[in-house]
């Protein structure tokens, strides 16, 4: 990780107390098997901005129909729509916004994503990330003069959403990973060395 460390194990079981601190790693590793999987061959945790204070760990549920924030409604109705023909389901409405710790600390306080039992996702490297986002900001300046030629650009790109082999893209230090869970566990980036370390 390219990021300075926290508390380590030790440190967290000083301050927790080992019983309170195998609590929580014991219903990640009870609820979050197949997300572990992947965790464990990739030495890494989802990530995502979040607001929710000094909070240890947070159950929470996925929103659904979900609203653009960056991009305009059209745009995000269009990708949606595009996406479902690819991948079978809508990302951008009923996905969770993942990625490394570099990427989602720009969008609030990084905490790390335990998607909860089954999941799915599609994930994109930070190459064709950073194009993707070029074509947005130009779709929201000049959609009007190149609509089709910014759309079809847009279009090549989200093909390259991979929907296997997650433990490669959280070795990387730049990526998004869009996810679909039920449920999931948001935990404070504090406990990262003692949860890597279950690893």
């Amino acid at each position: 990780m390219k990021f300075q460390q926290y508390i380590n194990e030790t440190e967290i079981t000083k301050k927790y107390g080992e019983e309170a601190s195998n609590k929580i790693w014991n219903m990640i590793e009870k609820d979050c098997k197949p997300f572990l999987k992947e965790a464990r061959k990739g030495k890494d945790f989802l990530w995502r901005g979040a607001y929710h204070g000094n909070v240890t760990i947070k159950k929470l549920s996925l929103r659904k129909e979900r609203r653009p924030r960056f991009i305009p409604k059209e745009l995000h109705e269009w990708l949606d729509k595009k996406l479902k023909e690819l991948f079978g389901w809508k990302p951008r409405s009923e996905g969770l916004f993942t990625g490394s710790h570099y990427i989602t600390s720009r969008f609030g306080l990084a905490r790390m994503v335990f998607p909860i039992g089954k999941f799915k996702y599609i994930a994109l490297d930070n190459i064709n990330l950073k194009l993707l986002y070029r074509y947005y900001d130009e779709f929201v300046m000049v959609h009007e003069i190149k609509e089709k030629a910014i759309k079809k650009a847009i279009y090549d790109i989200i093909k390259k959403y991979k929907t296997k082999g997650l433990s490669k893209y959280l070795q990387m230090s730049e990526y998004e990973c869009i996810v679909n869970c039920k449920n999931y566990y948001s935990v404070h980036k504090q406990w990262y060395d003692f949860l890597k370390g279950k690893l």
